[in-house]
């Protein structure tokens, strides 16, 4: 699943809630999925936020790949 910038903020939103005491049920993410965190502890959110992180990273690091062209010089030896 490819997550969105849009998901990072509203993970980091529920952690800022659950380190506030407020009790946080669920974050909607931009696909339509909804992530139910019922009791999540604040190190669970930061689990997901870290998880939704590096896949964002991954995304970004993708678009930057280097060619894999390979030029081959061949000869009879003539």
């Amino acid at each position: 699943m490819a997550y969105t910038q849009q998901d990072l903020e509203s993970v980091q939103q529920a952690l800022l809630d659950a380190v506030q005491g407020n009790r946080v049920l669920q974050v909607r993410s931009a696909n339509g999925k909804t992530l139910v965190y019922q009791g999540a502890s604040p190190e669970q959110i930061e689990r997901m936020k870290l998880l939704i992180e590096a896949d964002l990273q991954k995304q970004a690091a993708a678009g930057r790949r280097r060619s894999r062209t390979r030029h081959i010089f061949t000869s009879k030896g003539l």
